[in-house]
């Protein structure tokens, strides 16, 4: 059966195809305001894509600066900057300061982040949230220490078959709980939604590929077999389009996606060639408090 049913009452397929919405930021502002994260959360709408988000001048400029920094100069192995807080296990000899000094590294990469890569990508990331969020803030969450998280983060996926594998943003927060605690308190990150724009798109592949499946009706994955388990023990083999569908996104330099991440599977497909897959990005969520949002990475 491809036909299942999420908490809410909804009813999807897993063989439809999903509904992304797109627009151009230089042109569809009025539009793309009409469109409002509710809709991402609620699986109404399962993404928008703003294409011409970042101008070449501004990706480029990024770009250039990002590995001209002394740390990641001859870098031959993918990597998170400015740094990937799964690494970091708060259980073990020295974990707990290794977490706050990960914080503040996080406070100095937000504050420094203009003057570092020449844009404020910070704030046009905010502005375009607080667009699709009813002219509502969007803020950066606080660490236990009085630090902050950052807000986003590069990844730089280097160019030989190097890929993200399958996975779902709900699974985090049983993951990575040290992580969680102080921005648990401030927004709710269930059913999270995630976000990057396109720095550098390589030479080949790249490209992210969505599921329509989600996570109230599987929870697990068979990474030798690329299959996610449903809730029912019914295996969906990601490359089989009668089991499941995916949508795969060849997304330009400069394009901006927001999509339902915490919900629904995805992976980035394998890169090839001589450019590095360059994104910054991260994950919103809602305030406890009020109608704002928070981002975090």
């Amino acid at each position: 059966m491809s036909a299942y049913t999420l908490t809410n009452g909804k009813n999807r397929n897993h063989t439809d195809p999903l509904n992304f919405k797109y627009f151009d930021y230089l042109t569809d502002k009025e539009e793309i305001a009409k469109i409002n994260v509710h809709q991402l959360r609620s699986l109404e709408v399962d993404g928008v894509i703003i294409r011409n988000f970042l101008s070449t001048e501004e990706a480029e400029t990024m770009l250039a600066r990002l590995f001209a920094l002394p740390e990641n100069q001859g870098l031959n192995n993918s990597k998170t900057f400015p740094g990937n807080y799964a690494l970091i296990d708060p259980n073990a000899d020295g974990g707990a300061e290794q977490l706050d000094s990960y914080f503040q590294l996080c406070k100095k990469f937000t504050d420094d982040f203009e003057s570092v890569f020449g844009v404020n990508l910070i704030k046009k990331i905010q502005d375009a949230f607080s667009l699709l969020n009813n002219g509502n803030a969007t803020h950066i969450p606080r660490a236990a220490n009085g630090a902050n998280y950052t807000p986003l983060t590069f990844r730089m996926i280097h160019p030989e078959k190097c890929h993200i594998n399958i996975h779902c943003g709900n699974q985090f927060l049983t993951q990575y709980p040290a992580f969680y605690k102080s921005l648990l308190e401030q927004a709710d990150v269930w059913n999270q939604l995630s976000f990057f724009t396109v720095v550098q798109k390589p030479e080949v592949g790249g490209e992210l590929s969505v599921y329509n499946v989600a996570w109230d009706v599987a929870k697990e994955i068979d990474v030798p077999q690329q299959a996610i388990l449903t809730n029912t023990g019914a295996m969906l083999h990601a490359a089989n389009p009668a089991e499941l569908f995916r949508q795969k996104f060849s997304l330009n330099q400069g394009d901006l996606i927001l999509f339902s991440a915490g919900q629904l599977w995805h992976r980035v497909e394998e890169v090839f060639g001589s450019k590095w897959r360059v994104t910054a990005g991260g994950f919103l969520g809602f305030s406890k408090t009020d109608s704002s949002t928070y981002i975090w990475s």
